[in-house]
């Protein structure tokens, strides 16, 4: 099972129609979301408490700080632009409600609902309830031996217990489940969910087995390709990432490799300072184990290149994943000697990530060089910053 870290979060804006779409042409068996309530008790899709993050609330309401979804009403958040701060192709994405977002995804897919501080919101649960008892639990999923389309969830085990209670139809998972839990918790876990979710992206062996053992699934996250081909054979049920068809890619076609190109750091050259920078998630946070290559350019003029080699391994087109922050650069990036486009701007609101692709690129085998060239940055950037991810090489393709 391939879940959809709040949609296809990698390539479009967490939580939004935008990133769901692409979550299901990426693949995506499962879309994992959030929901929090507004202050007349819509459902709304949204991780954080506050707007801040991936809104522009502070533009449209100053004068509303700390801008907590719970004290705006649905039809004010209707004003905000949730997408323009992932990339300006994405402006004017709005913040779905759960209602639409179960009529948007249809039976195309399975919903990972996780229920945000519920403690904070008693009636978030009935609510919850209330809506799914609205779309029902039918469809092609269900007529095949599905368990339905929803499941539920919360990092506060007690309100995924709740709900069990209150819908017992419906599939619940316990979130945030260490690989040091220990037994007697599991057990308690084991009398009212079907999954647990690690948040990390390894997990024991052993652990695997003993939670499985209790009936339980066991969904690891991760957005590296290396650790889902890990932790596949060791029998988890599934894995929740910001890139659901890289996964999909990891784990139907062998020939695909992945090169995290913090791995090239020893032979970097580059006129600048160049670090090793554990990524972070959707919302700042460190996520999985992944790293990314951040170069810390100085201004424009400013190089760094890395090379890597593909002998052995036939023809291969080429895919480019780059971190943004709000201290990207605009870059020109080149392989061998030949500009890859036009240049690329690094510049982001918050956290985000783009990857880019060149189908009509291919690769012979041997030694390549990647070289980018700062030769600007947006009006708003504080930097000129490069985040260099992951580098994919698929086989080619017949043209």
């Amino acid at each position: 099972m391939i879940a959809a870290h709040r949609g296809a979060s990698g390539d479009a804006p967490e939580n939004t129609s935008a990133a769901f779409e692409e979550a299901l042409a990426q693949g995506a068996d499962v879309i994992e979301l959030d929901v929090r309530r507004t202050a007349d008790g819509e459902l709304v899709v949204f991780h954080d408490a506050n707007l801040r993050r991936t809104t522009d609330a502070t533009r449209v309401f100053p004068d509303r700080a700390p801008w907590r979804v719970r004290d705006f009403t649905l039809a004010e958040l209707r004003r905000l632009d949730a997408g323009g701060w992932n990339d300006e192709r994405f402006a004017g994405q709005r913040i779905p409600t759960l209602d639409e977002t179960i009529d948007l995804v249809g039976d195309r897919a399975r919903l990972l609902i996780e229920m945000k501080r519920p403690s904070q919101d008693e009636g978030m649960v009935a609510a919850v309830a209330a809506c799914l008892d609205r779309h029902g639990r039918g469809g092609p999923l269900e007529a095949s031996g599905d368990s339905g389309r929803f499941v539920v969830a919360s990092i506060e085990r007690e309100y995924a217990f709740r709900y069990k209670e209150l819908r017992p139809e419906v599939t619940v998972a316990a979130l945030t489940v260490r690989a040091d839990t220990d037994l007697a918790e599991l057990e308690r876990i084991a009398q009212y969910a079907a999954f647990i979710g690690t948040g990390q992206a390894r997990f024991p062996p052993e652990q695997v087995e003993r939670v499985q053992a209790l009936g339980l699934g066991v969904l690891t996250n991760t957005s590296t390709a290396a650790d889902v081909r890990e932790m596949m054979p060791l029998g988890i049920d599934g894995v929740i990432t910001d890139h659901p068809g890289r996964m999909v890619t990891a784990l139907r076609e062998e020939r695909a490799v992945w090169i995290e190109v913090e791995s090239l750091e020893p032979g970097c050259r580059s006129s600048c300072p160049v670090e090793v920078q554990p990524n972070k998630g959707m919302n700042g946070g460190k996520w999985s184990g992944d790293a990314q290559l951040l170069v810390r350019a100085t201004g424009p003029g400013d190089t760094a290149e890395v090379a890597f080699d593909t002998s052995g391994l036939g023809s291969r087109n080429l895919g480019l994943t780059l971190g943004g922050s709000p201290a990207g650069g605009i870059h020109q990036l080149s392989l061998d000697g030949e500009p890859l486009g036009p240049p690329v701007d690094t510049y982001r609101g918050s956290v985000a990530r783009q990857t880019l692709t060149f189908p009509h690129l291919v690769l012979a085998e041997g030694a390549h060089v990647l070289h980018a060239l700062v030769t600007g940055r947006h009006s708003s950037s504080t930097g000129f910053d490069l985040g260099l991810d992951v580098l994919e090489l698929r086989a080619a393709v017949a043209r």
